[in-house]
């Protein structure tokens, strides 16, 4: 994933279900999909109270450029 670059991220499965006519029962099958497009952007944000893993050792805030 890239920076302003559309992002797609699908999760899901086929739901079987029956039908039924002359020739007899059969079992077919749905897509049951979720789908998420995403065009990612990175914000940085600066906190008074930033954690020490994003503190650097002259104990500044690490900004983002």
């Amino acid at each position: 994933m890239s920076e302003n670059q559309k992002a797609y991220v699908s999760l899901g499965e086929e739901i079987p279900y029956s039908t039924i006519s002359a020739a007899g029962t059969q079992v077919q099958f749905k897509n049951a999909t979720l789908k998420l497009e995403v065009i990612p952007a990175v914000v940085c944000r600066v906190d008074a109270l930033a954690p020490a893993s994003q503190v650097t050792r002259t104990g500044a805030p690490i900004v983002c450029a």
